[in-house]
């Protein structure tokens, strides 16, 4: 059975929030298997979004990135079509 951990996940910088906020110095962590925690990632940002990592693989602030909620990082509804 495969473990849950916690996964970060990164954006580009064309990728904004619903109300336009850029992501592209942002990462958002959530939990799961990693089956799981890219199924959720897909379920709130379709393909819209960068890589995912392991939690720790690497240091945010080595590149001023910072965390944000996952119920921020909703697809504009302009973007949803695409999806």
């Amino acid at each position: 059975m495969e473990t849950k951990e916690a996964y970060m996940f990164t954006f580009g910088t064309n990728h904004v929030t619903e109300d336009g906020m850029s992501l592209g110095s942002c990462y958002v962590v959530i939990e799961g298997t990693y089956d799981e925690a890219r199924k959720k990632m897909f379920h709130l940002r379709g393909e819209k979004w960068s890589m995912q990592y392991e939690y720790g693989e690497f240091n945010p602030q080595d590149y001023n990135m910072r965390l944000v909620p996952t119920d921020i990082i909703g697809i504009p509804k302009t973007m949803q079509e695409a999806i």
